[in-house]
């Protein structure tokens, strides 16, 4: 998702971003005999952004967000509203970093 928002490097970049991510699962819903029927998805983006020809760190940060998917019907169903709903934290992840990006006064300046 940053490559589509930011572009995809071709060794001759300014910057270089690094990104370290964490995810984890937690049940939303629980029937009374004790089944999850929905999961949270937390996930924290901790971001490097460095100047390529020095390394020097220009700017970092952390952001975060979450999503859920219902863990009902089958197999297969919950597998796809699970992909589904990890593609779009890291779409709102992606969002949030590249505003963070785009907002940082001077960048190309550094």
């Amino acid at each position: 998702e940053l490559e589509h928002r930011l572009g995809r490097g071709n060794g001759n970049e300014t910057f270089a971003l690094g990104v370290m991510l964490k995810i984890s699962s937690d049940p939303l819903a629980v029937t009374a005999t004790g089944e999850t029927t929905r999961v949270g998805l937390v996930a924290t983006a901790d971001y490097v952004l460095r100047r390529a020809d020095d390394d020097a760190v220009i700017l970092k940060g952390k952001v975060s967000d979450f999503t859920g998917y219902s863990y009902t019907g089958s197999t297969v169903e919950t597998l796809a509203a699970e992909r589904d709903a990890r593609a779009r934290l890291m779409t709102l992840l992606a969002e949030r970093i590249t505003t963070q990006l785009y907002s940082t006064p001077d960048l190309t300046a550094s």
